[in-house]
């Protein structure tokens, strides 16, 4: 596939991550749709190209009318029971992770992971675990066998669009217009 053309390597691509989302639990994902509903805030997490996943996820959540901030950022406030932190990693073991995933358990709340590697040290700190089965490739992507987008790509693409259908499941059962999320929409840009 190594001299294939665009229109086929974009088509090889989207049934990659059909075929990674196609494995995602609905279960899993309704579990974390209940605790966004239930909880005072949501706080969200990752690292790198997760973290960007997880920032736009955040601006949705914002978008439905939810009281949601981006970890790190200057104005997000603590953290406190009856939250919720949504914590995006591939491997599960993002060091700079831990410290957030253990404060925010100690503070009572709720955390959910989804990752790549379910067995992972983070994975033992979530009340709820979505994985998302597209763990990172070092293969070359035209070698045999090896996923066609290298590295991450294939869990932060998938975390994407599973953020976007999430949101759309939040918009039916809020009963949520787009008109609402564009009234909510930034305006100072």
């Amino acid at each position: 596939m190594s001299d294939a053309s665009l229109r086929e390597l974009l088509a090889a691509a989207l049934r990659d991550l059909g075929g990674v989302l196609a494995r995602v639990g609905e279960a899993e994902v309704r579990t974390l749709i209940d605790l966004l509903e239930s909880s005072g805030r949501v706080f969200c997490a990752g690292r790198g190209r997760s973290e960007l996943q997880v920032r736009g996820f955040a601006m949705r959540l914002m978008h439905l009318g939810l009281r949601c901030y981006v970890v790190g950022d200057t104005t997000t406030p603590a953290i406190a029971a009856g939250d919720v932190l949504v914590v995006a990693s591939g491997t599960a073991a993002t060091s700079t992770l831990r410290p957030i995933v253990e404060r925010a358990r100690a503070s009572g709340a709720r955390v959910v992971l989804l990752t790549a590697t379910p067995g992972g040290p983070l994975a033992e700190h979530a009340e709820a675990l979505i994985t998302i089965d597209a763990p990172a490739s070092r293969a070359d992507p035209f070698a045999p066998g090896a996923p066609l987008l290298p590295m991450g790509s294939r869990f932060e693409l998938s975390l994407a669009i599973l953020f976007e259908a999430i949101v759309v499941l939040l918009m039916a059962r809020r009963r949520v217009t787009v008109s609402e999320m564009f009234a909510r929409h930034a305006n100072l840009e």
